[in-house]
């Protein structure tokens, strides 16, 4: 799941047999498990998502937890920009479950599963994906909506 430590033999292996990774930045930083290889990941077309461990934290599981330390220089290599962090959590975290049918993009025939959190003051496209991932905490998200359900609007 992790793929932390492969071969150069391996990627073109996982990519031919469609393999999906999920990376866990939090834990492979507190467990010293080495360097992610994101850029050879991207470079063979391999879907990457997000996955959370809340064993090291008190806080339990936190998405945002995890793009935080992937932006704060986590030991990715090369390391992802912003837009690639929200793309990992989104449309990544569908391919990883084989759910981009169907979810993780907003478009047309897809679920429209959303949130809408506060993100003041941006300049440029990157600044905006930089401070969703810096700024935004749970208690930001305003408005949640799964399918057709609305599950939060304050």
């Amino acid at each position: 799941v992790g793929c932390m430590h492969l071969s150069e033999k391996d990627f073109p292996l996982l990519a031919r047999h469609l393999v999906r990774v999920v990376w866990c930045p939090t834990t492979n930083k507190v467990m010293k498990h080495g360097t992610f290889p994101y850029g050879k990941l991207i470079k063979q077309g391999i879907p990457i998502g997000f996955g959370t461990e809340g064993w090291h934290t008190r806080l339990g599981f936190s998405l945002w937890d995890e793009m935080r330390e992937a932006l704060n220089g986590s030991n990715a290599n090369p390391a992802p920009t912003a837009r690639d962090i929200v793309k990992m959590a989104t449309i990544g975290g569908a391919r990883s479950l084989l759910m981009d049918p169907v979810t993780g993009t907003l478009e047309k025939g897809k679920h429209a599963d959303y949130i809408v959190v506060s993100n003041p003051g941006f300049e440029n496209e990157e600044e905006c994906y930089e401070r969703l991932i810096s700024n935004t905490e749970p208690q930001h998200v305003q408005h949640v909506v799964v399918g057709e359900s609305i599950l939060k609007s304050i």
